[in-house]
């Protein structure tokens, strides 16, 4: 009896497939359509600094372009230390998850050195800058108004001096 068990036993495991493990390492990632849509924020931006918090290490871009979302001109994110290690200095086409504390690179997604995320970057239509979320400082609205006083009194000036000079 035990050896028709294990006969079959045997038999069984000749046709079962195996399938590929990934341990410690990441599957094939999704195909860049499903994991921009999938996205929070899609952007492209250079690895300005990066410090240790008590969250994990927190890298800091600087952002060129945005795809989908809304970023400031910095972004910080939190990067996990087993997948992916982004470089001071270096450009990267970045996919954006938000998780519970923290955004963060998809794990095991197709974040990227720029230079071979340009070919992704083609298939997702024209950039905003005009994406970015960065709130205009009451100075600068000030500065603005400022001008445009300065301007109107110049000009006000220049017409009440011109019409003294041709009444002469």
């Amino acid at each position: 009896m035990k050896r028709a068990v294990a006969a079959i036993a045997v038999v069984f495991l000749l046709f079962v497939p195996v399938l590929p493990v990934h341990g410690l390492s990441c599957a094939q990632p999704r195909p860049v359509v499903e994991e921009f849509a999938s996205s929070e924020l899609v952007f492209r931006g250079t690895v300005s600094g990066k410090k240790r918090t008590e969250a994990g290490v927190a890298v800091t871009f600087t952002v060129h372009e945005v795809w989908k979302g809304t970023a400031s001109r910095k972004v910080e994110l939190l990067e996990s230390d087993m997948w992916l290690e982004f470089q001071t200095g270096k450009q990267y086409l970045v996919y954006v998850d938000e998780d519970r504390d923290a955004r963060r690179a998809n794990l095991c997604g197709n974040t990227k050195l720029w230079d071979r995320g340009i070919v992704d970057a083609a298939s997702f239509g024209v950039p905003s800058i005009a994406k970015f979320a960065e709130p205009v400082s009451a100075f600068t609205v000030w500065r603005i108004a400022a001008l445009i006083g300065a301007a109107a009194a110049a000009y006000i000036t220049y017409k009440v001096w011109r019409r003294r000079r041709l009444t002469r």
